[in-house]
């Protein structure tokens, strides 16, 4: 893995952390109001994990027009083989029925098995092909232009502006795609580093964005919406976060993450199962009540752990698949959709 990619790839897994935190931060509840408040202050600085897990894809598919369903094919085999396994170590447990794990073969099934985020990057795997030729057919200002244009239909802070309310939804393809531009325009017309300055001011500017969503919620500002994929605010910080992880330059540790990074989307597909999700918190819940510890520490060790243990299991099923040739099966597998594509296209 090469350097200048070490810091976009520890982001990614940083996200990943972030969206385990998110989903399981209320299950332990606090008895003091400091600790609240810790809660409250984490949950907000861990508010960019899937907003820049989009920006990433955007960062480094911009500048790929070719039509290569390699990375589709590759998303949706990952997703069944967890679906279906998952819910088939549940049906021998008793827990799951036969039907459901037909259901989950399809993931875009309205079921409960159904993961919309997957649904939806799936989506936008279909179409990135499109989205990328439009990117490169703009220049810097009709592309920056277009840019504020998809923001401003997309995001929400005010009841009246930006119009993200009207037109666009957190959860649903849309913001996806502003994400996905938006990343792009990063990768092309963002100096890859800054100077010292602007550095600094990059971090003090995030930290001010910070400071000013924690006091819009702790003093309960309904007229200013700041929680959401979609607001102003998550928006403007997950960039931010990006652009300061973009100017890490990391050495060291190549190894732990190029050992990591490939199975971070699978932490996503098997803690976020209809059934994990179910007894992880029962777990949780149970662990927290016989250990005395800070729910802070704890809810972060908690999440740490589940991590582990989900890349643990990918590194497994990679190992699985490596020896099953799934990966031959899956070039395979594009190279055909590739061909029946092309067929419709004009010669």
């Amino acid at each position: 893995m090469k350097n200048r990619q070490l810091n976009i790839e520890l982001l990614r897994i940083l996200s990943m952390l972030s969206i385990l935190y998110w989903h399981f931060e209320s299950v332990v509840i606090s008895h003091n109001a400091i600790d609240e408040n810790l809660k409250s202050i984490l949950y907000t600085i861990s508010s960019f994990g899937l907003n820049t897990f989009v920006l990433i894809t955007g960062y480094f598919m911009i500048n790929k027009t070719e039509i290569k369903p390699n990375k589709l094919v590759q998303v949706f085999i990952q997703t069944v083989f967890y679906t279906v396994g998952i819910t088939t170590v549940f049906f021998c447990l008793g827990k799951a029925s036969l039907y459901e794990i037909v259901v989950s073969l399809n993931p875009f099934a309205p079921s409960r098995f159904n993961y919309w985020f997957v649904s939806h990057y799936l989506a936008l795997m279909l179409i990135q092909p499109y989205l990328s030729r439009l990117a490169l057919s703009l220049n810097k200002t009709q592309y920056t232009l277009f840019l504020i244009i998809l923001v401003t239909l997309s995001t929400e802070m005010f009841p009246f502006f930006p119009l993200g309310y009207l037109f666009s939804s957190p959860w649903k393809v849309w913001w996806m795609i502003c994400l996905f531009f938006t990343g792009g325009y990063l990768r092309l017309y963002m100096p890859e580093r800054f100077e010292r300055r602007a550095v600094i001011r990059l971090v003090s500017v995030t930290v001010a964005l910070l400071v000013f969503i924690q006091i819009v919620i702790s003093l309960h500002v309904n007229w200013i919406k700041t929680g959401g994929y979609n607001t102003l605010t998550e928006y403007l910080y997950s960039v931010l976060i990006f652009l300061l992880f973009r100017q890490l330059h990391i050495s060291k540790g190549s190894w732990l993450v190029g050992f990591i990074s490939p199975c971070v989307f699978s932490v996503y597909l098997i803690h976020n199962h209809y059934y994990v999700m179910q007894y992880m918190r029962i777990i949780e819940t149970n662990l927290y009540q016989s250990i005395q510890m800070n729910n802070v520490c704890f809810v972060l060790l908690f999440c740490i752990l589940v991590f582990l243990f989900c890349i643990c299991i990918d590194r497994l099923r990679l190992l699985v698949f490596k020896l099953c040739r799934v990966p031959e099966m899956e070039s395979k597998m594009s190279e055909w959709l590739k061909r029946k594509i092309m067929n419709f296209l004009p010669k």
